[in-house]
């Protein structure tokens, strides 16, 4: 196990540079990590490069336009909060959008926010579509 080396960004988190290569996003001034595998315990995750813009714009357009074709089903307000629970705790969330799709992640129940459509699925396999 070794510590990092942490330096403070701008929103209120910590980049986390490790001698082994591994750069790790955290809440924690100081972050333990076991090389080789994502940062043990708190907030802290693997760094994942999200999608370019144009990458997170054809994700979201291909997502809206399946949930347009699916009929436009809604999660409700608890669904929707038990997805964005999944989200916070996940390694791939950056306090504000997912790294593996680059959707903005929103507890809101909104036409802009994928947790809120009952066809959707996260795009690491933590939660899926919402049974009606």
């Amino acid at each position: 196990m070794k510590h990092c080396d942490c330096r403070p960004l701008d929103d209120g988190w910590y980049r986390c540079v490790c001698e082994c290569g591994v750069t790790i996003k955290s809440r924690m001034r100081h972050v333990f990590h076991v090389c080789g595998q994502p940062s043990v315990g708190g907030t802290a995750a693997a760094t994942i490069e999200p999608p370019s813009m144009l990458g997170k714009a054809w994700n979201f357009a291909s997502a809206a336009a399946k949930h347009v074709a699916a009929g436009m089903p809604q999660c409700s307000q608890e669904q929707v909060d038990a997805r964005f629970a999944v989200c916070q705790a996940c390694e791939h969330f950056d306090g504000r959008a997912c790294r593996q799709c680059g959707c903005p992640v929103v507890r809101e129940k909104a036409f802009v926010s994928k947790l809120s459509w009952a066809n959707e699925r996260c795009p690491a396999g933590k939660w899926g579509p919402v049974e009606s």
